[in-house]
């Protein structure tokens, strides 16, 4: 029982009296019976379930206050993404009002190129135009679609030849400081170049995906301070540039590869350097072959020179060697390898008869070819062949009806079908010129099978090359003919004059210096 201690006035002593009511007396005593272990536990869970409830509570107001910190914190980050982009929005639209403003200001003959003085006056215009055209003497893709190469490339100008996007501003690219456009289709963005002089090569990109791509990693990556193009909204924005040097006259002609999948935008500028000469134009290719032609006589000539000076002997005349190869084969006896490729020769000379069945285009009259406006119109030139709605029969047999064909410059092809159904019928038509070939294109059959002969394989093959082979046969037939007459020589039997000997020779020695500027002594090999 709780008390609580007071004064009372009873002869001047202290008591303590009752703080409260009194707790109601237990029926076997005045005091109170002790709380039994169970009720003590049952008592414990119930303040630690309290005491959860309460930090429950608390955790859950924690994590609402976390929450409205968290959304505002994004909300602020919204904002200042917003913000930021208006501001880069509104920067990159100075910078192009700039750009716009500073191109309109130039007129197209203020071209800013300096001249080798170095006192800081700018080259004649017709001078910068000049070396500008005279740059660039062929432009392709890698699929060999050829570019248009621009010299006055600008504000609105179509990016490529085949899509209807355009710049709003060429930024340090423009033509007023010598750079020249290389313009070509959207989907085919490998380039080919011919250089005739020195320049600079700039490749311009859109952000690549791969980061770790190593596309044109050798080449110089532009600073910051060049200023990039600009292109209309929608289209993918340049990001890189890439620049390379070309100054050896070898290495004009250059190959760009195709950007990597995932880049967008493959840009292709050019700037001359104008004060470097232009490159040596190259010798021609007949004249490049004749100095080989000579060099290759003059090595066969010392050679031969110093074989007879070692032997004393003279080489006999085709005539000779073809006589004693074909005296050799009338007895029965074993030729050589070198005389049996001579007998070959000689009897391919010979007229054969030629069915006309043999021939790789065959008889196409018997087939009935419908052309989509009944006429076969074929293009002057053309980088690809489409006929269009075609119907080609065979007698009681439709092969293809209301058929499509397109057939792309630089890809690979292959007809599969089973047979009868007009594969080779179809080729045929293509070769005899029936269907709407580009008038610019060669078009060549090959039988499918190659005809039985003695030959080998080796000798097949070298056998298509038909130039050569008849360099081998002209070559054989000369050998065998100045063998004999040097054995006729040595029996005192020579009939050859001395006129006709060193004419066989000389053309031996030329024949000789042919075979090896086509490569036929190593195309065995």
């Amino acid at each position: 029982e709780k008390k609580e201690k007071k004064e009372k006035d009873s002869c001047g002593m202290v008591f303590w009296d009752a703080a409260g009511d009194a707790p109601a007396a237990n029926a076997f005593s005045g005091v109170k019976a002790p709380q039994d272990k169970r009720e003590k536990e049952q008592q414990k869970e119930k303040e630690i379930k309290k005491a959860e409830a309460e930090g429950k509570n608390l955790v859950s107001v924690n994590a609402a206050v976390a929450e409205m910190v968290k959304k505002k914190s994004e909300a602020k980050k919204e904002e200042v993404k917003k913000i930021k982009e208006k501001t880069e929005k509104e920067s990159k639209a100075a910078k192009r009002k700039e750009a716009m403003e500073k191109e309109d200001a130039e007129r197209d003959d203020q071209y800013q190129i300096m001249d080798k003085g170095g006192l800081g006056n700018f080259m004649d215009t017709k001078d910068v135009m000049t070396i500008m055209k005279e740059t660039v003497s062929e432009a392709a893709t890698s699929s060999g679609t050829r570019c248009q190469i621009s010299i006055k490339a600008g504000r609105g100008e179509k990016l490529f030849t085949n899509k209807n996007m355009a710049f709003q501003t060429l930024g340090d690219f423009r033509p007023t400081k010598g750079f020249v456009y290389i313009r070509g289709p959207h989907d085919d963005r490998g380039f080919n170049l011919t250089l005739l002089r020195p320049a600079y090569l700039y490749v311009a990109l859109s952000s690549n995906p791969d980061k770790d791509d190593p596309y044109l990693r050798t080449w110089e990556i532009v600073g910051d301070d060049f200023t990039l193009p600009d292109m209309e909204d929608g289209v993918e924005e340049i990001v890189e540039v890439k620049r390379k040097l070309i100054r050896d006259p070898d290495a004009r002609r250059v190959a760009i590869p195709k950007p990597p999948p995932g880049v967008q935008l493959c840009l292709l500028f050019v700037q001359p350097d104008f004060h470097l000469d232009a490159f040596p134009e190259e010798e021609a290719e007949e004249e490049t072959l004749d100095d080989k032609r000579a060099q290759a006589a003059a090595k066969r000539a010392g050679r031969e020179a110093a074989s007879e000076k070692k032997t004393g002997k003279q080489e006999p005349t085709l005539d000779e060697k073809i006589e004693a190869v074909l005296a050799k084969v009338e007895k029965g006896e074993k030729l050589t390898n070198k005389e049996a490729r001579l007998h070959e020769k000689h009897l391919e000379k010979k007229p054969v008869f030629k069915c006309e069945d043999d021939e790789p285009l065959g008889d196409l009259s018997t087939f009935t070819l419908v052309l989509e406006g009944g006429k076969n119109e074929p293009p002057a030139a053309g980088d690809a062949f489409v006929c269009e709605n075609f119907t080609l029969s065979a007698p009681k047999q439709k092969l293809f009806d209301n058929a499509t064909i397109s057939i792309v410059q630089g890809k690979r092809y292959g007809i599969l079908g089973p047979n009868g159904q007009g594969k080779t019928t179809l080729v045929r038509h293509i070769a005899a010129r029936v269907m709407p070939v580009p008038l610019n294109w060669d078009v060549i059959l090959v039988e499918q099978e190659a005809k039985a002969s003695d030959r080998t394989a080796v000798e097949e093959v070298l056998a298509a090359d038909q130039k050569v082979a008849d360099l081998f046969q002209r070559e054989a037939e000369l050998l065998a003919r100045l063998e004999m007459e040097e054995k006729a020589m040595e029996a005192g039997e020579g009939k050859m004059a001395i006129e006709d000997l060193e004419k066989a020779r000389a053309e031996l020695e030329q024949v000789a210096v042919d075979l090896e500027a086509s490569g036929a002594e190593s195309a065995e090999a």
